[in-house]
Order: C-alpha cells, then sequence, then structure tokens
C-alpha cells in the first residue's frame, strides 16, 4: 500500500478461488525481514542505508471510476498542477527523498522516480 495516505491497521485477506498448486502468499513484518538481513547481509544493508532505494510510480493522470487502489497522481500529491505535484513529491511528500526525475508521458499519465532513504519500520 505505498500509494495510500491513510493506510489501516489491519488487512484482510480473502482468495475466491485458490491456486491449484503453490500460490502462497507470506505475510511477515517488514522489520522482522531487515533484521535478518543484517544478521546475513550487513554489507548490503548498509549500503543501501546509505544510498538509498530506488522505487518507480507510475500513476494515471485521473482517477478511474470504481478503482481505489490506482489513485491519480492530482489525488496523491493533492494538485492538479504537474509542477507543484513534482516539487511535492522531490521535497519529501514521500519523505526523505534525495532526488527525482519526472516526465510526462504521450498517454497522460505522470511517471516520477524517486529515491528514496532506506528506512524500514523503526
Amino acid at each position: 500500500m505505498p500509494l495510500v495516505k491513510n493506510f489501516p491497521s489491519k488487512i484482510f485477506f480473502f482468495c475466491s478461488q485458490p491456486s491449484p498448486e503453490g500460490g502462497e502468499t507470506s505475510i511477515i513484518p517488514s522489520h522482522v525481514i531487515v533484521e535478518k538481513m543484517e544478521e546475513k547481509v550487513p554489507e548490503f544493508v548498509g549500503k543501501v542505508s546509505k544510498l538509498g532505494v530506488t522505487f518507480p510510480a507510475k500513476l494515471p493522470k485521473e482517477d478511474q471510476p470504481g478503482d481505489i487502489i490506482s489513485r491519480s497522481w492530482k489525488w496523491l500529491l493533492n494538485t492538479d498542477d504537474q509542477e507543484e505535484a513534482e516539487r511535492r513529491y522531490f521535497f519529501g511528500f514521500y519523505s526523505p527523498i534525495s532526488s527525482i526525475h519526472s516526465l510526462l508521458v504521450p498517454w497522460a499519465q505522470w511517471v516520477g522516480l524517486g529515491v528514496a532513504i532506506f528506512n524500514p519500520i523503526r
């Protein structure tokens, strides 16, 4: 739920048609994963903590009716102005962000590529 401003305290899972084979979903708190990574690959965790993590965000220009997950950049950044949206994103809407590059693609979607400092639940 990285694009949801107000996330729920509980999440319920439901499967209407189970996979005939495999289909497992691990549910584990991220801080547990990080603790294990710090034990097994401390150099990697240190490097990621220092350099940051790159994550893409491809958001529609407008909200899609009936779709509560894929919200538009206008909704997420609370502005209709692309320059203001880029400014808000760049200056820490998803704090902390160290850099961002963005562009308006031909099919009218705003794409942001940000570099955020790795800071799991702590």
